[in-house]
């Protein structure tokens, strides 16, 4: 029986490393006990400040005026870690016409900072160590991605995984010029 249950863990693990780290459904609504969601396709993005890598506060609202993506992602997921260099392939691709942040779920500014200086990133990237910007987004697996249009709108939720040609027609969607 424990050969069995060993199994099935270790199937279990290798379908989320090859999956995603986990996969929320973005349209869950709140439950009665009041756990909060997602914020849907045509919602306004819910507010938040972080401390970025470089100890600069930024806020969702200050960068309204132009499409922002948020990624929602951990250093320990492996899905996340495949996708960094894309997110950053974007970055360098859309300059300063979208801004795109980097939210590290639960985890402490300086392993977030070890992490992005080997993978050599340069968008923007804060700790959320606390989770608390990730739960007013309903997030509970990663990666989980929000692009939003120039007034802060959703224009779309995504769940895994995204390549630099799929984060693109997403901005686009926010505006992109």
């Amino acid at each position: 029986m424990r050969k069995r249950a060993r199994l099935l863990g270790a199937l279990a693990a290798l379908l989320l490393a090859f999956t995603g780290c986990s996969s929320p459904s973005p349209e869950v609504d709140s439950d009665d006990d009041g756990a909060l969601i997602a914020p849907r396709v045509g919602a306004s993005a819910p507010d938040f400040s972080l401390t970025t890598l470089q100890g600069e506060d930024v806020d969702l609202a200050a960068l309204r005026g132009s499409p922002t993506w948020i990624v929602f992602n951990a250093t320990w997921c492996a899905a996340c870690r495949a996708e960094a260099p894309d997110v950053q392939a974007v970055h360098d691709a859309v300059g300063e016409d979208a801004s795109i942040l980097g939210v590290y779920m639960g985890e402490d500014g300086a392993s977030v900072a070890g992490f992005a200086d080997r993978v050599g990133l340069t968008y923007t990237q804060a700790a959320d160590a606390d989770q608390e910007v990730s739960r007013s987004y309903g997030v509970v697996g990663v990666p989980q991605h929000f692009f939003l249009d120039a007034e802060g709108t959703v224009v779309a939720v995504v769940s895994g995984g995204l390549t630099e040609e799929a984060a693109l027609e997403y901005l686009a969607e926010a505006g992109l010029p």
